[in-house]
């Protein structure tokens, strides 16, 4: 009986153990903890490739860009952060034909969990057209928010032509 009462405190205490250790293996979960400094250049490197888009909106209408983006850096991009801050997103600007930006920020695709290096997932942003018709270029960047966007440092963007009706 004093045997079965030792086990019984041993497997309890495993378990007990074990509820207060982070695994860092569920998805989502993120074993670090916000970053919330600029890291070193190599860290935000991407690759965005556009899976489909849209070539022609209506003036501020809303649609919907499939993307893969694949970590080119050297480190893990964190899926979360402080609430909105310090995680790392897609996002996009809108700029006219002369290059000069139009809407800075326009969506967000948050990553569905921390995206080591080498690794890649699709992602679904969306955008807003801009309100006046004409010819625009769609900039899609990742961003380590609240700190910068990988263009800033040396990244690829990926780029498509859209025309607002």
């Amino acid at each position: 009986m004093k045997r079965f009462g030792i086990f019984i405190i041993c497997v309890l205490a495993t378990i007990a153990f074990s509820a207060c250790t982070p695994t860092g293996n569920q998805p989502g979960a993120s074993a670090d903890p916000a970053i919330t400094t600029q890291l070193p250049d190599g860290v935000y490197k991407a690759q965005i490739t556009i899976m489909s888009a849209p070539q022609t909106l209506r003036a501020g209408e809303q649609a919907s860009v499939k993307v893969k983006v694949k970590n080119l850096g050297n480190a893990n991009w964190p899926s979360r952060g402080q609430g909105a801050k310090y995680k790392f997103d897609l996002g996009n600007h809108w700029l006219d034909k002369k290059g000069a930006e139009v809407t800075g920020d326009d969506g967000r695709a948050s990553l569905p969990h921390d995206l080591k290096p080498g690794d890649e997932t699709e992602l679904v942003l969306n955008v807003r057209a801009p309100k006046t018709p004409g010819d625009y270029i769609l900039v899609l960047d990742m961003v380590h928010e609240d700190v910068t966007w990988f263009a800033l440092r040396g990244s690829e963007t990926a780029k498509t032509n859209v025309t607002v009706q």
